[in-house]
């Protein structure tokens, strides 16, 4: 077993993979607490439904961290995120900025730059192989 100097405390090579299991239990926590509070809903009063290939390793701390006692694991909840992939349409997109008092001729440079992003669009698409419409 490798030791690693972590301050002035040597970590095993397990508890430094455990540390980073955290570190994405944490990234993958963050988002629903602040999604469930933020809309008024306290976590724990919901189950927590999984997908992705490794969904089922990290549920039960996710779960946990949360307060969450209901997990929900569908049978193909490794391949969920894959399949939704391939079932989503294909998006492209970019922005510009503009800054402009609202007039009739802001308006025309607008609608301009809009023609503009949507045929740089429509080539980028293309020359990935989509057909146009």
């Amino acid at each position: 077993m490798h030791n690693q100097a972590v301050g002035s405390r040597k970590i095993s090579i397990y508890e430094c993979a455990l540390g980073f299991i955290r570190v994405a239990n944490e990234t993958m926590s963050r988002p629903i607490r602040s999604l469930t509070s933020g809309r008024g809903f306290n976590p724990k009063n919901h189950i927590l439904d999984i997908f992705g290939g490794a969904g089922a390793q990290h549920a039960c701390s996710i779960a946990q961290g949360l307060g969450i006692s209901k997990i929900f694991i569908h049978k193909y909840c490794g391949i969920l995120s894959a399949y939704g992939l391939g079932l989503a349409d294909v998006v492209r997109e970019n922005e510009e900025p503009f800054i402009a008092n609202l007039d009739e001729q802001s308006v025309k440079e607008i609608n301009k730059r809009f023609d503009h992003l949507r045929n740089d669009n429509e080539l980028s698409l293309l020359a990935s192989g989509f057909e146009s419409n």
